[in-house]
């Protein structure tokens, strides 16, 4: 019998002075045999808006470039999007630029492909490649300054038919359900449920 061995490393996302020891010990407020004190209460509400707006950010993926977005769209891979309010309208799409500007390229979703009584509905779809029909989101000037044109009113992910991938032939692009972060997803009457 051979058995392989592996081991598994996280690769450090912090400071590089940080105590590899650390990710292993437990906070206080997770342990219940320990009771915080009121200013370990109030650091640890802090310490909650601290992370609470930083996750915020990392809930959609902005693509550099338009090349990387279509490839992954074309590939098959989960793909990153957001439904944002322009002019009292819901408008779904991916968020494309850097941190100096970013523009929502707008989702075309198409009809049914794939449908199940206990699982998600498929879609066909479609990005918009026409760069005029484009909506600004951002833009940050040199003096840290951001101004935001439309704001973001929910993030989700695309995720593609898994069996479809199996299957794909090259020639057509793979259908994709629509989830949003609040788990909600669409259903075959383009409603999120």
């Amino acid at each position: 019998m051979c058995v392989a061995v592996s081991e598994f490393t996280v690769p450090d996302i912090g400071d590089d002075d940080e105590d590899p020891d650390e990710a292993r010990t437990v906070h206080p407020r997770l342990s219940s045999s320990i009771k915080p004190d009121s200013i370990d209460i109030q650091q640890n509400e802090e310490d909650d808006l601290d992370i609470s707006f930083e996750l915020d950010g990392q809930q959609y993926k902005r693509y550099k470039s338009w090349g990387v977005l279509q490839e992954l769209h074309l590939l098959g891979l989960p793909l990153s999007f957001v439904i944002a309010n322009i002019n009292n309208e819901s408008c779904i799409g991916f968020v494309l630029g850097s941190g100096k500007h970013g523009q929502l390229v707008p989702l075309h979703i198409g009809r049914v492909r794939e449908t199940s009584q206990i699982g998600f509905t498929y879609f066909e779809t479609n990005i918009n490649e026409d760069v005029q029909s484009w909506i600004p989101l951002y833009t940050c000037r040199t003096d840290g300054s951001r101004t935001e044109y439309h704001s973001v009113v929910n993030y989700g992910h695309l995720l593609p038919h898994l069996s479809s991938l199996e299957e794909k032939n090259g020639t057509s692009i793979l259908p994709y359900a629509v989830v949003t972060t609040d788990a909600s997803h669409m259903n075959a009457s383009y409603q999120f449920v």
